[in-house]
C-alpha cells in the first residue's frame, strides 16, 4: 500500500480500454467523458472515488485506477469496474419516487412546537436532492444514509409552529434532483391545528354597523331640518322701500 507521501505526489487516473475515462489533464480525457467526470475521493485518504455525470448507455466499462507521474505509474487492474445499465422503455417518462413524509397528531394545539419528516431515495450521493416545505419552519436538519443496493436517504426533519389561523389543511415536501433537466416531485401529510375563530364582521357586524348607520341617519335628518328652516325664514321676508322725499329708509316686515 503506498504511503501517504507517495500518494500525494501520485496523480489518480481512470482508464478505460480506449484511454482515459478521468485525468488531472483535461485535455486527455476522451471526448465523450470530457466534461462528465470528476474525482470526488482524496487518495491520500485512499479513497479514488470518480463520479460520472449524465451517464451514457455505452459508459459500461471495464474502468480501472492508476497512480501515477512523470517517472512510476501504478496499476490495479485486478480491480476494475463494471456499470451495469438497465434500459427501461415507459409509456410515460420515468420519475422519481414521491417523497415520504411522516404523518403528523389530530387537533394539534396552537402555538405548540411540532415536528416532521421528509425522506428521499436517490442514487447520486454527491448531488443529494434538494428538499423545500410549504410552512415555514422555525428549523430544518437534512442527514444523509447510505442505504442497500447503491440507494441513499436524504431526510429533512423541520419543526414549526402552528398558529391556529392557517388555511391549509395538508404540508407538503418538494424535492428536486440534478440532471440536466430539473424534476420535481412532492409528498404530502394531513395538517389537523384547532382552528383560533377570528372576531370578525360576520359576527359583531350587525351590532356594530346598526347603531353607526342609525346616528348617520339623525345626523343627516338634522342637517336637512336646519337648511329647510333657514331657507322658509329668508322667504317669508319683504322689504319696504320709503319714496318719499325725506330720505331713504328700509323696513323689513316679516309674514306669519
Amino acid at each position: 500500500m503506498m504511503n501517504e507521501v507517495l500518494a500525494a505526489q501520485l496523480g489518480a487516473r481512470w482508464v478505460s480500454k480506449k484511454g482515459y475515462m478521468y485525468h488531472t489533464g483535461p485535455s486527455r480525457i476522451l471526448d465523450n467523458f470530457r466534461g462528465r467526470t470528476r474525482l470526488l475521493g482524496n487518495p491520500v485518504e485512499q479513497n479514488c472515488t470518480v463520479e460520472i455525470d449524465d451517464i451514457k448507455t455505452h459508459d459500461n466499462g471495464p474502468f480501472c485506477f492508476q497512480a501515477e507521474n512523470d517517472e512510476v505509474k501504478y496499476k490495479f487492474n485486478d480491480s476494475c469496474v463494471f456499470i451495469l445499465i438497465r434500459v427501461c422503455v415507459f409509456y410515460k417518462k420515468a420519475q422519481p419516487d414521491n417523497p415520504v413524509v411522516s404523518l403528523l397528531p389530530e387537533n394539534i394545539e396552537p402555538g405548540t412546537r411540532v415536528t416532521v419528516k421528509c425522506s428521499v431515495k436517490h442514487t447520486c450521493p454527491s448531488h443529494p436532492p434538494g428538499i423545500t416545505w410549504s410552512i415555514p419552519t422555525a428549523r430544518e436538519t437534512v442527514s444523509h444514509r447510505s442505504m442497500s443496493g447503491g440507494v441513499w436517504e436524504t431526510v429533512s426533519t423541520v419543526t414549526f409552529i402552528p398558529t391556529g389561523y392557517e388555511e391549509i389543511d395538508e404540508i407538503v415536501c418538494n424535492a428536486k434532483f440534478w440532471g440536466d433537466k430539473v424534476k420535481m416531485v412532492n409528498g404530502s401529510t394531513e395538517l389537523s391545528v384547532k382552528r383560533i375563530q377570528g372576531v370578525g364582521m360576520e359576527i359583531y357586524g350587525p351590532c356594530v354597523i346598526a347603531p353607526v348607520l342609525l346616528i348617520l341617519l339623525l345626523c343627516a335628518a338634522v342637517i336637512i331640518f336646519k337648511k329647510r328652516r333657514s331657507s322658509r325664514m329668508s322667504e317669508g321676508r319683504a322689504v319696504w322701500k320709503n319714496s318719499r322725499g325725506d330720505g331713504d329708509y328700509n323696513r323689513d316686515v316679516k309674514f306669519y
